[in-house]
């Protein structure tokens, strides 16, 4: 008789723990905005914990609303899955607990990518003018930004007589031969700059002694990832040259003597963009632009 009077008191109070528990609650994280980068974003989903209440374990099922999200080793049954995207989207976790109560919460991960387009626009592009030195040049006309909430800001800066903060449409007065270049940001402090897209302004010198022709010396591949291969004219193998190479804002992120027939340079730990590789010798000097990718 004890035993079923003890039996009966266990049946209530697991009752009245069940009771008592906590309903399930899935929570698939917040919400996260990233700025585009080159290569695919990975996140990890998921709250800490995902779920709670209810009976544990629980079981997890993830899914998201676009092609362009891989959930990586198996997350789709991760609480906390790794996720490798390339755009915006919504990912989804359904938690289901031992008695097969579900729940369901959403996370939403946005990304911002400024877009840019110049007329005729092919892969790389730029639009040139020519002016003779002490001249200005009205630049506009070309771009056209997609991204009509973003601050815009050109560069060099220095060389721009009105006003360099606008999407299009500057005077600008170089001095030498430069490139401008468009930056734009945007609400999230996402910003991107147009290496592939710009203006140069060519000036020409009077009175200066022209350098080696720019057609003289060849850089191949452009663009490139690794490694550029400069060949050099027949006049100038065997004397020593010397190479500087230069970011867009005028860093000298290289410099190097040589005395050879042709010149390979290692540019994979430089960042993505756009250089200015100058070639000095025999007192002559040529300068050419090379694209990192």
């Amino acid at each position: 008789m004890k035993k079923i009077i003890l039996l009966f008191l266990l049946s209530i109070i697991l009752t009245f723990c069940v009771n008592a528990q906590e309903p399930l609650k899935a929570y698939a994280g917040e919400n996260r905005h990233f700025c585009f980068e080159s290569d695919w974003i990975s996140v990890t989903l998921g709250g800490n914990p995902t779920a709670s209440g209810g009976i544990p374990p629980y079981t997890y099922r993830w899914w998201a609303n676009d092609v362009v999200v891989y959930f990586m080793d198996n997350g789709e049954t991760a609480a906390n899955p790794d996720v490798t995207f390339l755009g915006s989207f919504t990912a989804y976790v359904e938690v289901k607990d031992a008695t097969d109560n579900i729940d369901v919460d959403s996370v939403v991960i946005t990304m911002s990518k400024q877009q840019l387009t110049f007329s005729n626009d092919p892969q790389y592009l730029q639009i040139d003018y020519y002016i003779n030195s002490g001249d200005s040049v009205f630049l506009s006309g070309n771009v056209k930004v997609l991204n009509q909430s973003s601050s815009f800001s050109w560069s060099p800066c220095e060389s721009i007589v009105n006003n360099c903060l606008v999407a299009d449409g500057f005077w600008a007065k170089p001095t030498t031969t430069t490139d401008y270049y468009l930056t734009a940001k945007d609400e999230h402090n996402c910003s991107e700059t147009f290496f592939t897209h710009f203006y140069r302004v060519i000036v020409d010198e009077v009175g200066i002694e022209s350098d080696i022709s720019e057609y003289t010396i060849t850089i191949y591949p452009n663009p490139t990832s690794q490694i550029i291969n400069i060949e050099i004219p027949d006049d100038f193998r065997g004397i020593k040259s010397n190479v500087e190479i230069f970011d867009v804002t005028g860093n000298k992120v290289y410099n190097q003597s040589f005395r050879l027939f042709d010149i390979q340079i290692d540019i994979s730990d430089l960042k993505c963009g756009v250089y200015l590789f100058v070639f000095f010798s025999a007192g002559k000097r040529v300068t050419k632009y090379f694209i990192k990718q």
